[in-house]
């Protein structure tokens, strides 16, 4: 059996998509980014590229629920099945039970197709069998398998009613989660929130845009997109300068208003942690971990282009992708540089008027964009995820001015990347306190978010966008 490189140079849909599945199992990589880049080498466009990504993020997020029906109708144990086999068995299934523009025989062929050139004739003879028995049994049951394959009621999870919900037994199956994530979720949220959460991540995610402020609004280049035929849903939610699209969207890295540096995608709640560092011109404002450069450019357009921008980090391919963001925008105040220990040691002698910490972390609070994260993380990751945020945050610490200000922010949710390491950090450094609301514009943006102690908090199904925590902090001496 042959492993799948990763990088295949193919114009096959289904074979990109089983590229991506296949190479999961085998490194510790990003699906979407691995995608992104197959789908370049291939020279993969329009309808085969939204093919292909719906293929490869829909199994993703449909995983648990398609072994449950494959691995009854598979007459061998499943986990001794060579994971490239049950990842084209997937994604013949994932085409019967939830794409019907799919024609029955084009699922199976294709997937027979792939198993022959990537495994053996034995093991395509085996997804033959298996996915012709799935297109029968589905006939035959309407597409039951002893759960609805439509989704569940997101209106009853966001209203807290219990209705419409299976059993919480059953919610890896039916939400396609693995077990320790819902356990932990449901240890620190009430139950309908986490249900709310777990259908929300198995839902297509709209795409969110942020306006370049220094060379248009919002609202014109809302006015400018609908005219080139896009769908717009949302104009300055949940900042002014946010747009959220709908729809077919196409290759946005070849759109002319991408191109001549109108707009950043990024999401609304990442958006809104630049808001809450409450950022000056003439200030000197320095990025943790910058890459690849969303926060940084973010910071550079709030201060218009007027203070200095030192956008930080370890990973030195990662960082230059700031750099070009930045030139993308039109922007001269972001200065990047690569985190050593000389660096640390002159900013602690020049400390910055703020820091912002957007530290490494799990990543849970964004499983509806990258549908892998649920499959590649574990429940000891988050422990450890912690003392290396922990670390960062003391080390960044020492580059702020007294009197001046911190923000620590993640992409996860729970308590453990978040308010522990928050309450670990300000035992060990009582010059450190929580900043009492500011009269800030910026600040004024993210207080629809803040909870009673001044954190900032995003719920994905109830704010419709990815779940950030950060706290704001001041060194007073």
């Amino acid at each position: 059996m042959e492993a799948i490189p990763q990088d295949l140079t193919s114009s096959n849909p289904r074979e990109i998509a089983l590229a991506v599945l296949f190479n999961l199992h085998e490194r510790d990589i990003e699906a979407t980014g691995l995608l992104h880049d197959l789908l370049r080498r291939g020279e993969v466009r329009g309808a085969d590229a939204r093919l292909a990504t719906e293929l490869a993020l829909g199994v993703l997020r449909q995983r648990s629920r398609l072994d449950a029906i494959l691995e009854p109708l598979a007459r061998r144990p499943w986990k001794r099945t060579p994971p490239l086999v049950r990842d084209a068995l997937r994604l013949g299934a994932y085409q019967l039970l939830f794409m019907d523009r799919i024609p029955d025989h084009a699922a199976v062929n294709e997937s027979v197709r792939l198993a022959r050139r990537w495994a053996s004739i034995g093991h395509a003879g085996m997804v033959n069998a298996v996915l012709r028995r799935v297109a029968q049994e589905r006939g035959e049951r309407r597409g039951d398998f002893g759960f609805r394959i439509s989704d569940f009621g997101m209106q009853n999870a966001v209203s807290g009613e219990r209705s419409g919900y299976p059993p919480k037994a059953d919610w890896p199956v039916v939400f396609s989660h693995p077990p320790w994530l819902v356990q932990y979720l449901v240890q620190h949220y009430p139950e309908a929130r986490v249900a709310a959460f777990l259908e929300w991540n198995n839902r297509t995610p709209a795409l969110m845009l942020r306006a370049n402020r220094l060379r248009t609004t919002a609202e014109e280049l809302a006015e400018r997109l609908r005219a080139e035929g896009y769908e717009v849903a949302k104009v300055g939610w949940p900042t002014p300068e946010s747009l959220t699209l709908a729809g077919p969207i196409g290759d946005i890295a070849a759109a002319g208003w991408y191109t001549e540096g109108l707009a950043t995608v990024q999401d609304g709640a990442a958006q809104l942690i630049a808001h809450f560092l409450s950022p000056r011109p003439g200030e000197r404002i320095v990025d943790w971990c910058a890459a690849p450069g969303g926060k940084s450019t973010h910071l550079a357009e709030l201060t218009d282009d007027r203070a200095t921008i030192l956008a930080l980090d370890v990973d030195a391919d990662r960082l230059s992708q700031v750099a070009v963001q930045a030139e993308r925008l039109g922007l001269r105040s972001v200065r990047t540089h690569a985190l050593r220990p000389e660096l640390v040691e002159w900013l602690e002698k020049e400390p910055a008027d703020a820091v912002l910490v957007d530290a490494p972390c799990s990543g849970l609070g964004t499983i509806q964009r990258h549908p892998d994260i649920r499959w590649r993380r574990k429940r000891k990751d988050l422990e450890r995820s912690a003392r290396l945020q922990l670390e960062i945050l003391e080390a960044a610490a020492r580059c702020v001015a007294p009197g001046r200000r911190l923000v620590y922010s993640t992409c996860t949710l729970g308590p453990i990347e978040n308010e522990q390491v928050v309450e670990k950090f300000l035992a060990r450094h009582p010059q450190f306190q929580r900043e009492p609301e500011a009269a800030s514009p910026c600040v004024q943006v993210v207080q629809p978010f803040l909870d009673d102690r001044g954190d900032l908090r995003t719920w994905p199904p109830e704010h419709g966008m990815d779940g950030f925590y950060a706290v704001r902090l001041k060194r007073t001496r």
